[in-house]
């Protein structure tokens, strides 16, 4: 592990400004990849690896569909802008439904307390970033300015020394004497320590993630408990811990409710035992299939009931039960084929395979994601709970 350069405490009154980049703050890039993925498999009928994804952090989305064409080895060109059309029509459909990273509001409470004017710049655009801004007004109004990096538009750097927080090796303008904080992309972020490291002899400091900054090497006066705590397994009879629950409300109403029935098969195994949820993986028979071809994966809430024609006496049927639904490749395990999951909100004392579930889709919460952390992705499945409940119940 290499050793952390020693860098004087930041003078707030002399830096002003904190510019932070919405991909360390926002999860844009997995919207994007979600809905090249359903173009390129449902249009183009071109399988998608997890592993592409990588290739589009930071990039815009039509920079994106290049980067995956080319990756793809399929030529575009003639009817690029067609293509590229199709594709912004389902990002704007689903751009509200964006949700924070883990610790980027205890990020964003640290420079505001700190005194530091906030910038939020994000590589995407603009039409793209109006909709995402004017749909989640709560969360940038603690940004002063809010600026696309679209390759057309320069952000005008304060001339005040900067602090700059962005993703590893995402190209942002910077000041001689920034200084800058950069985060791991997903993949080296899960095979790495948590490392606290100079990459060159500008002081470039790396982490995993948010919440591994150490700040208070910077001078930042933070408490001890500005973070919740980490979560091994969920315990779904508690409140979500994160700081980013009040920003999750943000749901996409599907026009058409879907309905599917299939039998209940065997999974995983990580549902119950690794995570502390229980779910449902349903058989993906060739009408789900047909069903489920230009649905975007993600999560989904909805309703869920029995209907087996053979009838135990532990199950309630032909009642409708909330539920929250996972339609996707759950690219934290990395599965290569899609299952379709369904999370029944109520107890049970015994499983349910083999038997026949309903469940009809109501809503899209957010699109499916990687994590750096496991923590992560348990915060993120407590609060698409919590959302399906208030959404559902309360």
């Amino acid at each position: 592990m290499d050793q952390t350069m020693q860098r004087n405490p930041i003078d707030f009154k002399e830096i002003g400004t904190a510019l932070v980049s919405g991909n360390v703050l926002l999860d844009v890039s997995s919207l994007l990849f979600t809905a090249l993925r359903q173009y390129f498999v449902s249009e183009l009928q071109i399988e998608f690896d997890n592993e592409w994804k990588k290739a589009i952090e930071g990039l815009t989305l039509q920079e994106s569909l290049e980067s995956l064409a080319e990756i793809a080895k399929v030529d575009l060109t003639a009817d690029f802008s067609a293509h590229f059309g199709r594709i912004m029509t389902i990002v704007e459909e689903y751009i509200h439904t964006t949700k924070p990273q883990i610790g980027a509001i205890a990020t964003l409470n640290i420079l505001e307390e700190s005194g530091l004017s906030i910038d939020f710049v994000l590589n995407i655009e603009t039409l793209l970033l109006d909709k995402l801004v004017s749909s989640n007004k709560g969360f940038f109004k603690k940004f002063r300015n809010i600026f696309p990096l679209n390759g057309k538009e320069e952000y005008e750097l304060e001339k005040t020394p900067s602090l700059v927080i962005k993703v590893r090796r995402e190209i942002i303008p910077l000041h001689p004497k920034s200084v800058v904080i950069e985060l791991m992309n997903q993949k080296i972020a899960k095979i790495s320590e948590n490392v606290t490291r100079c990459a060159d002899e500008s002081g470039t400091h790396i982490y995993r993630a948010l919440e591994d900054i150490q700040w208070k090497q910077f001078g930042f006066p933070v408490k001890e408990d500005f973070l919740p705590p980490k979560e091994y397994i969920l315990n779904l009879k508690a409140k979500p811990l994160s700081l980013e629950y009040p920003y999750w409300s943000k749901v996409h109403r599907l026009a058409k409710t879907i309905v599917l029935e299939s039998k209940i098969i065997h999974g995983f195994g990580r549902g119950g035992k690794k995570l502390g949820i229980p779910t449902a993986n349903l058989e993906i028979t060739p009408r789900i299939e047909e069903e489920l071809r230009e649905v975007i994966t993600g999560v989904y809430y909805g309703h869920a009931e029995f209907v087996s024609s053979e009838r135990r006496d532990d199950l309630t049927y032909d009642t409708k039960i909330p539920m929250v639904m996972s339609i996707g490749y759950n690219p934290y395990f990395n599965n290569k084929f899609k299952s379709v999951e369904a999370h029944i909100i109520q107890p049970f004392t015994a499983d349910f395979y083999d038997e026949i579930l309903r469940v009809e889709i109501e809503g899209f919460i957010r699109c499916e994601a990687d994590f750096k952390h496991f923590d992560h992705l348990i915060k993120f499945i407590h609060n698409d709970v919590q959302l399906s409940k208030d959404l559902l119940i309360d």
